[in-house]
């Protein structure tokens, strides 16, 4: 029996390695990318740490490389407590959150403290539109072709709604705060499927992005923070504010354990961010809420 629990241990760190290793590539390639995003920094370092005491000899520093990348991961999402960033302007607040299509259900989510919001998968809200509104006075609200809920303390523009079937929808509003700061929302939800590549969907979103307005692109993107992908496709125009000043874990799915970063909010660099925060609501996501600086006119 010992004998049989040694294997699998060996076994298991073998594997290990091969999921590091896939890590090491990221999600250029579809094997890689299942692999890296089904086994996250959280859990190979509790296979590493779980295998260290299991393991003999020599073998025991087999189980050392994915505790390392575990401790590592840790110390790139979590920290104790934010530091905001000084803009030395104006500031506003943007919000995502997926609802998982309980929304009309949960009345005491209403309450969104911020000035641009985007809810992904708001569900079916037909029966309770009008409590809906009344509930959130000062936010103008738009129900976007793409299953997307759009609101704004400001005025809202035409909508474009892009997308590919089957891999992600899509939608540009152009924006006016009350401040008078006017920018682009991208209002973003990826399917999930891990055996679909992200590229298509990360470089139709970002190609869709006005070289000459301030661009905020936001929601449910369903890929984590760390894909290699992502960062092509944002180059070094777009900075992510869940990777900013926070507290506490940065992860957004599933709320109650850091997972995976899926829910994002990027802003071009003239909208850098000052802070981010997450907070647990009824879904299986987190709120991600960022300050950014106003957009210079």
């Amino acid at each position: 029996m010992k004998l049989r629990w040694q294997a699998l241990a060996r076994l298991a760190a073998a594997g290990s390695w091969v999921a590091l290793a896939c890590h090491l590539v990221g999600d250029l390639t579809l094997p890689t990318a299942i692999v890296s995003y089904a086994l996250p920094w959280l859990v190979l370092g509790l296979v590493g740490g779980s295998l260290l005491p299991v393991l003999k000899g020599r073998w025991r520093l087999g189980a050392l490389p994915a505790l390392g990348f575990g401790l590592w991961g840790c110390t790139q999402s979590f920290n104790f407590a934010g530091t905001p960033v000084d803009p030395g302007r104006p500031v506003f607040q943007a919000m995502t959150w997926n609802a998982g299509r309980q929304l009309a259900g949960h009345p005491e989510w209403w309450k969104f403290p911020a000035d641009v919001v985007v809810i992904t998968e708001a569900g079916d809200l037909s029966a309770v539109w009008n409590l809906f509104r009344q509930a959130t006075p000062g936010l103008t609200w738009r129900r976007l072709d793409t299953g997307i809920l759009l609101g704004v303390r400001g005025r809202l523009g035409e909508t474009k709604n892009f997308g590919v079937h089957d891999r992600f929808r899509c939608s540009r509003v152009p924006v006016r705060l009350r401040s008078g700061a006017e920018l682009d929302v991208i209002a973003v939800d990826i399917h999930s499927q891990p055996w679909l590549s992200r590229k298509p969907s990360l470089d139709g979103i970002f190609h869709e992005a006005a070289r000459d307005r301030p661009t905020l692109v936001m929601g449910d993107f369903n890929t984590p923070i760390e894909s290699r992908l992502l960062g092509r496709a944002t180059g070094d125009r777009f900075q992510c504010a869940n990777t900013g000043a926070h507290a506490g874990f940065r992860e957004s799915w599933p709320w109650m354990i850091p997972l995976l970063t899926l829910d994002q909010i990027w802003s071009d660099r003239r909208m850098p961010a000052v802070e981010c925060r997450s907070e647990g609501r009824s879904s299986d996501h987190r709120a991600v809420l960022a300050r950014l600086s106003v957009p210079r006119s």
